[in-house]
């Protein structure tokens, strides 16, 4: 395992981590950034559309730890599982480059001895943990899979309409929207390191 400041991640011109995904010629401003409570989660908005193009949730992931002292995970296992899955830490992530590369939050893995993730079609692969930067709550992590890559957004303005994309409750990918409130938020006390985008969208915890 190696620190972030060995690897290469994508970083938004405020340096809170973003991403975007395009539609035909609509433009699609997004979000991305480490929450506290258990997700990882990224806010996607296309301005002319009325609905979140489907494909997004493809680069969206549910991050699923096996921390000690939990019942280990079954194999194969889903959102809807019952109370074993509700038992387990879950957590989110997001697709930032090429080669099955999953940015997520670093408190959710911290004291994991291994991770999984679960695919927006339902597939839980094994994932390999590549780099923590505990200062400002975000991991790496690689799975063997060809997933679509979220591209950082060109910018972000007050009032842009943005969703959340989520585990929220460890129920699996769920959406919730707003708009941005502010940027550059620091001194919030979530990380030592702070750059954040503030949003009127829930943003609710993991499990």
């Amino acid at each position: 395992m190696r620190s972030l400041k060995d690897t290469k991640v994508l970083r938004g011109s405020s340096g809170s981590t973003r991403s975007s995904h395009h539609l035909s010629q609509t433009s699609i401003l997004c979000l991305f950034l480490s929450a506290t409570l258990g997700l990882f989660l990224v806010g996607c908005y296309p301005q002319h559309a009325k609905a979140l193009p489907p494909e997004t949730l493809e680069s969206v992931v549910s991050v699923l730890p096996q921390w000690p002292g939990y019942p280990r995970r079954p194999a194969g296992s889903q959102a809807g599982d019952g109370a074993e899955r509700l038992e387990q830490p879950e957590g989110s992530g997001v697709v930032i480059a090429e080669g099955g590369i999953i940015a997520t939050a670093y408190h959710v893995i911290e004291p994991a001895t291994g991770v999984q993730v679960r695919l927006s079609d339902g597939r839980v692969l094994r994932a390999e943990r590549i780099g923590d930067d505990p200062a400002t709550d975000i991991s790496l992590l690689r799975v063997e899979a060809d997933l679509p890559v979220l591209e950082p957004a060109s910018s972000l303005a007050l009032a842009t309409p943005v969703c959340a994309v989520g585990n929220a409750f460890g129920l699996d990918l769920s959406v919730t929207c707003g708009v941005v409130s502010a940027l550059n938020r620091a001194g919030v006390g979530f990380n030592p390191i702070e750059d954040l985008v503030q949003t009127d969208a829930s943003v609710n915890p993991g499990a």
